[in-house]
């Protein structure tokens, strides 16, 4: 099968990775308006277009998906704006199908999961200095505070001041100094 006839085919199927060579000269619509509203700013028709004659240019060649793989990786790089690169990434993908948007939507929503799991309760050391038993009994203290076992965690808080440690809550987190 040939890279038109591919075309052809795909261009019935709504998936259109190509310019027409046909007679009228006309170039098929790229995306979706929907696709394109992920980004902020207008979609630069013309950074596109160059972007688009690459890609097709490897898939006409045989269907040389490296190529057309690093057209993909080079809209990263071009200069323009977020929203052009996001439809042109979009428009790539209908092709290869590699589902990269609903990847990287996945891939933020686990992140976003993450830094809240993380920024949850955080220990910092205003000198930058590690101390695995300070710290130890900070958290002990923050388990006791979440038991609302306060007692214990206002023990915890004067053996530290005992030690030389004070200790300042923060959202989220503990600063500590030795004084």
């Amino acid at each position: 099968m040939d890279a038109e006839t591919l075309k052809d085919d795909a261009a019935t199927e709504g998936v259109v990775h190509g310019e027409s060579d046909d007679a009228s000269g006309e170039q098929p619509a790229c995306g979706t308006d929907s696709e394109r509203d992920h980004a902020e700013g207008e979609v630069d028709a013309e950074a596109m277009a160059a972007m688009k004659e690459k890609f097709c240019a490897a898939m006409d060649n045989d269907l040389n998906t490296s190529l057309a793989v690093t057209a993909l990786y080079d809209v990263l790089k071009y200069k323009t704006n977020d929203a052009t690169k996001l439809a042109t990434i979009a428009d790539f993908d209908r092709v290869l199908s590699l589902s990269l948007i609903e990847k990287a939507d996945a891939r933020r929503e686990e992140l976003k999961k993450q830094n809240v799991a993380a920024g949850a309760f955080t220990i910092v050391s205003e000198s930058g200095e590690a101390d695995a038993e300070v710290e130890a009994k900070i958290q002990a203290r923050q388990d006791a505070k979440k038991a609302k076992n306060y007692a214990e965690a206002d023990r915890i808080r004067n053996e530290l001041k005992a030690a030389g440690i004070e200790l300042t809550d923060i959202p989220h987190g503990v600063t500590w100094k030795r004084i």
